[in-house]
């Protein structure tokens, strides 16, 4: 499914937890035809519970929880949202949870 994406090359690609399931050689290049797609000047939306692999490749976030919206932005204003100024991603979901409870 994937590579019939990648041959029609659509100006969006909505991606659901994409990495499962692969192997590092093969992620890495699926990474890099995200990255080719991006360049081009398509909108890549992925879904993911992955927050380490989320935090390396994508430029902006929406975190949920319990079905809300809980954060948005680039990295440093999910940083900012969750007064974490060094925290990875993941250390910042945590956060927020945190506070939701």
């Amino acid at each position: 499914m994937l590579i019939i994406g990648f041959l029609i090359q659509p100006d969006i690609y909505i991606i659901d937890e994409p990495f499962v399931g692969l192997d590092p050689r093969i992620s890495k290049e699926f990474i890099n035809l995200l990255e080719e797609e991006r360049s081009r000047g398509a909108g890549i939306l992925i879904s993911t519970h992955q927050l380490e692999v989320a935090e390396d490749i994508c430029q902006s976030f929406i975190i949920m929880a319990d079905g809300k919206l809980v954060a948005r932005g680039n990295l440093t204003e999910v940083r900012e949202s969750c007064k974490l100024s060094r925290g990875t991603l993941y250390d910042c979901f945590n956060n927020l949870l945190e506070n939701l409870q």
